[in-house]
């Protein structure tokens, strides 16, 4: 067994240490936010598409929701699936006209 390190620890070694927990500390906090937002966006996407339909009498769920904007079939009223697919190409075209108003200001 050691009782010493084969190396010597320098404040130059500890330095770069933390510098190195930091980038790293930073990169894992930027890919969550990114992930998190991500994942909220959708979410409040998918509630305010149901929310939006049911006013006008749609009755799918929040899961079949979901389950179309994923691309998975669904057992329910042509018609309300068809509400509910041109809902979601409405927050999409949305999507890309707020990115390009962002982007000109």
């Amino acid at each position: 067994m050691f009782t010493k390190p084969p190396f010597q620890i320098t404040a130059k070694i500890m330095d770069y240490t933390q510098r190195i927990f930091l980038v790293l500390g930073s990169l894992n906090y930027d890919g969550f936010k990114v992930h998190s937002d991500i994942h909220l966006r959708k979410t409040n996407g998918i509630k305010s598409i149901k929310s939006s339909l049911a006013i006008e009498g749609n009755t799918l769920t929040t899961d079949q929701v979901s389950d179309i904007l994923n691309g998975e079939r669904i057992i329910a009223p042509k018609k309300e699936i068809i509400e509910v697919k041109n809902a979601i190409s409405l927050y999409e075209a949305f999507d890309q006209l707020d990115d390009s108003i962002s982007t000109t200001y």
